[in-house]
């Protein structure tokens, strides 16, 4: 042992420099007579060793050290005493066998970098101070909590937590660290979605928590199906209301408040009744969100064909709110004699049901329900109980439950006086938009406190856009992001004008809007249209419509269905023009897919007609009924047709610019576009036209240099 010390005291050390670097040697131990002869050290380096125990003895000698390396050892604890060495500034334990640190009232004063990583701790004992700490590491251990006694150190500014699985909630108490600018949290799930990992918006996202705080009962209920199946009546019935026969025209909006029986907690939600025309479909993709409920409705009169009309709802469902609850409900049961209900409703139901399996991976389907909807109602009360229980049981990505999640007080008072802003714009007393100075003035005059910069105001108005109170879009390039829709179904309106039926808009011409016939379509005298740009912008990024150039609108959907003649491709010179095939093996095509990818098809079309060049291979894709990428999914966002980000900021796009400047000849009708120049002819049709199947044809043919 002796002989030992000796060499030790000879090997990589610097007395006058306060060094001693033993680093690697494959000590088994440290005993406390050598550390009696080392008082004079500064920086004690013993990582990568052998070590299993330091003895308590280390604080009646190492007073003057400041930095300790203890990492890559074999330690299953330390004594207290290392982390009160009076001038300890950096201590590092980490890659050890550690459980947990000793509890102690006090670490060092001076300790402001502490490095417990790769340890094996569930937790911190006691409550210690500690008052220089800066940087602290607890990554790779197994906590479950972030340990509370991390709240007082008030000056840390860097805090690496990742992959602490077991960690699965940030607590409220997080707050206090006002001075944190680091914090790792790679490999923690189901964080909240607002404060997107930056320490600084969690700090806020905690402060606001952890003031007054309420309970909060509303969520949306979002009604989808054909049209006449039955939704606005369904709706009429929960809200205990008689019902007549009119049909929805866009989205119909309105508040049910529904609990079960005496004692239960009332829970209040938005109503999204959509239109089930097809000409809606475009605009209801808008509208479809997480944090809500939806209700599938289909005809079980109609048989299995009804059922199998569930498929393209679901779809995208799955696509603008994955992992949302669902219930399919089958209407006009009372219409269904009883001695044929259980051979013929019961059958459509099963089949409703197996559809409903096919999306266990994406959506979570709870049931599948029958209801008679004419007096005497049948199932009504069960669907309505089935509902609140979905509601009372779904849970947000950290756990806590919608309903009742507790909500700073400020997000209820604002909550509540933009409710009451949109009964003042249904009486025409208020503008449905709002611009981002007004909306900060009217929290202002509220007395909001604790929204108190532009960060806060954020979230909340980010809680406000999930619960569908209003609608914000952070679109900071074409200045979406200035305006504050205060009433979500005056959108709503505003966009199913553009796409409805010839009886209210009777403006478009084969797909085609004129600007000079705007002001007639919305004569609603409350329309801003200091904001035009940005509205039809807005329908723009929702592929509802696109300019052609300043006096002229597209509106895919409102497209002729018949194709035109003139647009077959011939080889080239002798080369073949080149086709790809994508083929949908299910019974129909997504509703608004082929609008949604003609819009996207049209912002691409002048790099996809000056960059194709022809392969030699024709190209087949096949997507199964039962794939677990929808035709949607498929083509929307993994084909080569990709959504362009470069959208106008203004009302004058330059989409069509540049295709004017390509000198081409360009056609387009419901299901598909044409365009051909002296150099390319580019044609995307449904497979339907050709094949007779549902899916698209991509045809390409150059002519060569």
């Amino acid at each position: 042992k002796r002989v030992t010390e000796e060499l030790l005291l000879r090997t990589d050390v610097d007395q006058r420099e306060g060094t001693a670097w033993w680093h690697g040697l494959g000590l088994n131990a440290v005993e406390s007579t050598l550390l009696s002869k080392i008082h004079w050290v500064k920086m004690l380096h013993l990582g990568c060793n052998r070590l299993n125990v330091i003895p308590s003895e280390i604080s009646l000698y190492l007073h003057q050290v400041v930095s300790l390396k203890l990492q890559d050892n074999e330690l299953s604890t330390i004594p207290g005493c290392i982390l009160e060495l009076p001038n300890l500034t950096d201590l590092n334990i980490s890659h050890n066998r550690l459980t947990t640190i000793p509890r102690l009232d006090r670490w060092s004063s001076s300790l402001a970098c502490l490095d417990i990583s790769h340890n094996k701790i569930t937790t911190v004992q006691g409550e210690p101070s500690a008052p220089a700490i800066c940087t602290l590491n607890l990554s790779n251990n197994n906590l479950t909590v972030i340990p509370q006694c991390i709240c007082n150190f008030v000056t840390l500014q860097s805090l690496d937590v990742s992959n602490n699985v077991g960690i699965c909630i940030l607590p409220v108490w997080m707050h206090k660290l006002e001075e944190l600018k680091q914090l790792n949290l790679k490999g923690l799930n189901n964080l909240p979605t607002c404060i997107k990992q930056h320490p600084q918006k969690i700090i806020k996202y905690f402060k606001l928590r952890s003031l007054s705080t309420k309970g909060y009962y509303r969520m949306k209920l979002m009604l989808v199906g054909k049209a006449n199946r039955g939704k606005t009546t369904l709706v009429a019935r929960m809200q205990g209301k008689s019902c007549g026969n009119k049909s929805t025209i866009g989205v119909d909006v309105s508040e049910w408040k529904y609990r079960p029986s005496r004692g239960k907690k009332p829970f209040h939600f938005s109503v999204w009744d959509f239109g089930g025309q097809e000409e809606y479909y475009a605009t209801h993709q808008c509208f479809l969100s997480e944090r809500a409920i939806y209700l599938v409705l289909f005809n079980l009169k109609q048989g299995d064909d009804s059922a199998l009309e569930l498929v393209p709802w679901l779809n995208n469902i799955a696509m603008r709110a994955p992992k949302s609850r669902v219930l399919i409900v089958g209407t006009h049961l009372d219409e269904i004699p009883l001695k044929e209900r259980k051979e013929k409703a019961d059958q459509v139901l099963q089949k409703a049901a197996d559809i409903a399996s096919r999306f266990g991976s994406k959506l979570q389907i709870e049931h599948v329900l029958a209801v008679g909807l004419n007096d005497p109602l049948e199932g009504v009360s069960e669907l309505q109980d089935t509902i609140y229980h979905c509601a009372a049981e779904y849970k947000l990505n950290n756990g806590e439950f919608v309903m009742g999640q507790k909500i700073p007080v400020s997000y209820y008072k604002l909550d509540k006086h933009i409710l009451w802003i949109q009964k003042q714009v249904r009486g025409l007393n208020h503008d449905p938009v709002m611009h981002h100075e007004e909306y900060k003035t009217l929290v202002h005059e509220l007395h909001l406190s604790d929204i108190s910069d532009d960060d806060e105001l954020k979230m909340a108005t980010s809680f406000l856009t999930d619960i569908g109170t209003l609608l914000h879009y952070s679109d900071y390039g074409h200045q979406l992001d200035e305006l504050y829709f205060v009433d979500p179904k005056w959108l709503c309106d505003m966009m199913a004008k553009v796409v409805t039926i010839k009886e209210i808009n009777p403006f478009v011409q084969d797909g085609v809007l004129h600007t000079k016939d705007i002001p007639l379509l919305y004569r609603d005298e409350k329309f801003p249209w200091q904001y035009i740009r940005q509205y039809l912008t807005l329908l723009d990024r929702f592929e509802i419509a696109l300019a052609l150039d300043t006096h002229r609108i597209l509106i895919p959907s409102l497209l002729p269905e018949v194709r035109p003649d003139g647009i077959g491709l011939n080889e080239t010179n002798g080369v073949p023009p080149y086709t790809r095939l994508v083929i949908f093996n299910t019974p129909t095509t997504p509703s608004g897919f082929w609008s949604r990818l003609i819009s996207r098809i049209m912002h691409a079309i002048p790099k996809i007609c000056t960059t194709s060049t022809t392969p030699s291979e024709r190209n087949v894709i096949t997507i199964n009924a039962k794939s677990s990428t929808s035709p949607d999914e498929h083509v929307l966002a993994n084909s080569q047709i990709q959504q362009s980000t470069e959208h106008s900021a203004s009302f004058s796009m330059r989409l069509l610019s540049d295709i004017d400047a390509l000198k081409g000849r360009l056609l387009y009708w419901r299901t598909g576009l044409f365009y051909q120049d002296p150099h390319v002819i580019y044609r995307v049709q449904s497979l339907f036209e050709t094949h007779h199947k549902q899916g698209i044809e991509i045809t390409v043919s150059t002519s060569p240099p």
